[in-house]
């Protein structure tokens, strides 16, 4: 039997393809002696050429072997499918242009019902060929007619895809689908956790292969604490059942999406992260030990302390008043026991704010001046002291509340302390979830008081893809996701929430991530020297390097400030995200499709395809094409079957008219 994933087989085999009856009787495999040594021979169908030509020539001889995976949220695939037909043709030919083998999406929204009823318009199947636009990708290319045989109704040719949606109270929003090349998965799953709250928001669908298991999963968003008990019990709850599908399968566990969190500093735009108020006091408290010649002088940290404690004394005035606290009748202790948040993470009790809220409208009545004065104040001294703030449950302050444009040495003094005291924008709770699946210690603003003395125990330790990299890998700012309703992605303002999490049995099987175009950005300079000026993350070569990867040389435009959206993607523009594919680590799509990029990786596993039909644990979870008038002739006798393909991890090409029997040797390394 041929492997077509076995690229060693087929190189070092001979193949005979033809149609012939005569040819077709023979036995598929013989044996023939050529200089002494024992070289496989096949008779195939030529049904089965583009699948030999594609597995030897379909990706470069570095990564023949090799599985290539892309996880990237669309944020609606229905519309981003319309978007890519238009740019690409086909999603089919798309998916190709990747060389992807395996394509998770997240917030793929939809129904059931819609993918049933129509599944070209939600993405699942591509147009017949006689009604898709007829597009050139590059000059001078002539378009292929598609032929019948590269072509199935209803469905994305070469490729099955198993979806998982939300049930009627969160109908149309989430929702994943993973798409794989044909024949690949042995097993799926969309209900993988056995309790409909957290089943029917269509959050998850798992899919097992030969190799791996692998999780895609749209997380719950709980940024400032919007669903926060929610979100930790789903993360659980994957976490457990990422532990029991590698007890039952043997088989370790590949985890992708967006999984709405930063664990790490670095892993968001400089304005967007949170300051970690105890070590800027520790911080403050040294400052007479700095210079004013350095980078982080004694002035950044004596202006940037006192914007940050008047900041948060203003919000003791507006947001912890006690006059917008309703005190019941004949109850005076109530506000006495009441436990209130105070940054999204830690609470305190109402009366502490109080307290200090009276204090801070003392101090300003006494200087005569309004609340607003106080923020952005870096000249005011503090109405009350970051210690005492501490005390009563503050942790940690957003810079985006404390950064203004006017005049430049305020945000540069805020941002050479946040290079110090800088921690990830999506909270404590997202780090100590990534901490304990990764089995680091990244910081977060919690004391030690704040966290529970009672250990957890570790699960299955995991690995960040996009971290195992060459030495020297060049990607500045790598951010995955921006708020397009600002336009943030055309000044880089974003954060990395898309994540490939491998268990560490398979990092070494992980291609690392080196300077590729994607991860670099086009046309820049891929030498040893790096930029290292201490402004640069802000204002300097990196900012300039990360803004013009993400924004394609200026080649994705920001959308119109006249509400007239985003522009049409650019022809020039078309090919830019495939450029260095496959490679681990970014895949920077188009703004038109999704306010996401993708995130990818390259692993030596093998992908090796099941015998017979898909595993379903739940039923509507692998997506089966309705059956074709052409097809339904077929069944009945009425029309010559054609020949049944094997299943090939690579992509067919166009196949060109065929002459009756082909020969190819091919013996080489």
């Amino acid at each position: 039997m041929v492997d077509y994933g076995n690229p060693q087989q087929i190189r070092k085999s001979i193949f005979v393809f033809s149609n012939s009856h005569e040819m077709k009787q023979k036995k598929m495999t013989h044996f023939v002696t050529r200089e002494k040594s024992t070289i496989p021979f096949f008779v195939l169908p030529y049904s089965h050429f583009s699948l030999y030509a594609s597995s030897l020539f379909q990706k470069s001889e570095e990564y023949r072997s090799k599985m290539f995976l892309i996880s990237w949220n669309v944020a609606g695939w229905s519309s981003s499918a319309a978007i890519i037909r238009n740019s690409y043709g086909s999603l089919q030919r798309f998916f190709d242009l990747t060389t992807a083998d395996i394509i998770c999406i997240q917030e793929c929204k939809g129904s059931n019902s819609k993918l049933r009823a129509n599944p070209v318009e939600i993405g699942a199947a591509d147009l017949p060929p006689s009604k898709r636009k007829k597009v050139t990708l590059t000059e001078g290319e002539s378009v292929t007619p598609v032929s019948p045989d590269d072509y199935t109704s209803n469905a994305i040719h070469g490729w099955e895809s198993f979806w998982s949606f939300s049930a009627d109270k969160h109908r149309g929003f989430n929702g994943v689908v993973t798409f794989v090349r044909k024949g690949l998965t042995h097993r799926c799953n969309n209900r993988p956790f056995g309790e409909p709250e957290l089943d029917d928001e269509g959050r998850v669908v798992v899919t097992y292969h030969s190799s791996f298991v692998l999780v895609n999963v749209y997380v719950p968003n709980a940024r400032r604490g919007l669903r926060s008990e929610y979100k930790k019990r789903f993360l659980n709850s994957i976490v457990a059942f990422m532990e029991k599908a590698r007890r039952e399968t043997g088989l370790p566990v590949i985890f992708v999406g967006d999984l709405n969190m930063t664990y790490r500093a670095e892993d968001s735009c400089w304005s967007l992260r949170r300051l970690h108020l105890g070590m800027l006091r520790e911080l403050f408290l040294k400052a007479t030990q700095l210079g004013n010649s350095t980078p982080l002088s004694k002035n950044h940290v004596q202006y940037t302390y006192n914007v940050v404690c008047n900041y948060l004394c203003h919000k003791l005035v507006t947001e912890f008043d006690a006059s917008t606290w309703s005190i019941e009748e004949g109850n005076p202790s109530s506000v006495d026991t009441a436990v209130i948040s105070v940054d999204g993470a830690t609470t305190v009790k109402a009366t502490e704010l109080i307290k200090l809220s009276n204090r801070v409208k003392k101090g300003l009545h006494d200087l005569g001046i309004q609340p607003a004065s106080l923020l952005y104040n870096g000249q005011l001294p503090p109405l009350i002291e970051l210690e005492e703030l501490l005390a009563v449950g503050f942790r940690s302050a957003f810079a985006a509340d404390l950064t203004k444009g006017y005049p430049p040495d305020h945000n540069t003094s805020l941002y050479a302390v946040i290079r110090s005291v800088g921690l990830p924008p999506h909270g404590d709770d997202a780090v100590a979830f990534m901490n304990r699946l990764l089995h680091e210690n990244n910081p977060s603003s919690l004391l030690d008081s704040d966290v529970s003395s009672q250990g957890e125990e570790k699960p299955t330790k995991m690995v960040d893809s996009f971290r195992i990299c060459e030495k020297d890998a060049y990607c500045p700012n790598p951010y995955t996701c921006w708020d397009q309703s600002r336009n943030c992605r055309s000044t880089n303002e974003g954060t990395r929430i898309d994540y490939i999490l491998v268990d560490e049995c398979l990092a070494a099987r992980v291609k690392p991530r080196h300077s590729s175009e994607n991860n670099c950005g086009l046309d820049l300079p891929t030498g040893e020297t790096r930029p290292d000026d201490f402004f640069s993350e802000m204002k300097g070569e990196l900012y300039v390097h990360g803004l013009k990867r993400t924004t394609a040389n200026g080649d994705y435009p920001p959308a119109a400030y006249d509400g007239s959206g985003m522009p049409d993607l650019r022809d020039v523009a078309r090919l830019h995200c495939m450029r260095g594919l496959p490679s681990t680590g970014l895949v920077v799509t188009p703004p038109q499709l999704s306010d996401h990029i993708g995130v990818c990786v390259v692993m030596d596993v093998t992908l090796t395809p099941r015998e017979g039909k898909v595993r379903e644990d739940q039923p509507n979870c692998l997506y089966k094409p309705a059956a074709s008038i052409m097809s339904f002739f077929q069944k009945s006798g009425s029309v010559r079957p054609r020949e049944t393909q094997p299943v090939t991890s690579n992509a067919a090409p166009t196949k060109k008219e065929k002459p009756d029997s082909v020969v190819i040797s091919v013996d080489s390394d």
